[in-house]
């Protein structure tokens, strides 16, 4: 075979080969679970009070701004969790913190109000401010009080039969999704955690009713995810 065709045979393979290679389908990387997170827009809402004044206004909003609580994150990565753990992003060793359960906190003397803005992987109680505006002698009516976000409602005495029943008179309200009934047996405390429908506004007294169908009385009410074990971002 002379030199000339011995070039030209080469030169075809080459190209044969650089075709094939090109038709292959670049491998996309697969996407993650954490690259489809997305942060949780706060949880606004306004509330009447009783026994709010010009004079102590400043140290309500000093007080429920200073609350917070302890958290795991991964600050370069931007992502806060509940639980000890490795990020979901680097794998890099989480570090507690402590962070401010409120991104606002407006008290309004003019018209006995409260505003609040809650950072929803953040979770408090409905008892914990209570004690609080206690302090300054401010009380909340929970009767009006309305009740946004993420929830978990709790209350003593409960037996599978009662815990049952209560789930489904909140599921009647129409007002709630996704309702999660669990009964601790040691100390008989039933919680339900559920979600507000934005077009509902469902209140306190409205939840407090579906207890006391059962003669139980609603103890306290968590805002925001108590139990995420999930990372997040932020």
């Amino acid at each position: 075979m002379n030199r000339y065709l011995t070039s030209r045979i080469l030169i075809a393979l080459a190209a044969v080969g650089s075709i094939t290679q090109a038709q292959v389908p670049t491998k996309q990387p697969a996407k993650t679970a954490e690259a489809s997170l997305t942060a949780e827009p706060d949880v606004s809402w306004r509330f009447q009070v009783a026994g709010l004044t010009k004079d102590n206004a400043p140290a309500v909003k000093t007080a429920l701004t200073a609350l917070s609580v302890s958290v795991y994150v991964c600050d370069a990565c931007k992502v806060e969790q509940m639980k000890a753990g490795t990020c979901s992003k680097c794998s890099a060793q989480l570090t507690m913190a402590k962070k401010p359960i409120f991104s606002s906190v407006a008290p309004s003397p003019d018209d006995s109000s409260l505003a609040l803005s809650l950072v929803q992987r953040r979770p408090t109680h409905l008892t914990e401010i209570e004690t609080v505006l206690k302090k300054s002698s401010v009380t909340i009516d929970r009767a009006k009080m309305p009740l946004p976000g993420t929830l978990t409602f709790v209350a003593s005495g409960g037996t599978p039969e009662k815990m049952s029943a209560v789930k489904t008179a909140l599921a009647a309200t129409a007002q709630f999704e996704d309702i999660q009934a669990s009964l601790n047996p040691t100390n008989a405390e039933m919680h339900f955690t559920t979600k507000a429908k934005t077009s509902s506004s469902p209140t306190a007294a409205l939840v407090a009713k579906a207890f006391e169908s059962q003669q139980l009385q609603l103890a306290d009410i968590w805002f925001g995810k108590t139990l995420e074990a999930s990372a997040s971002p932020y």
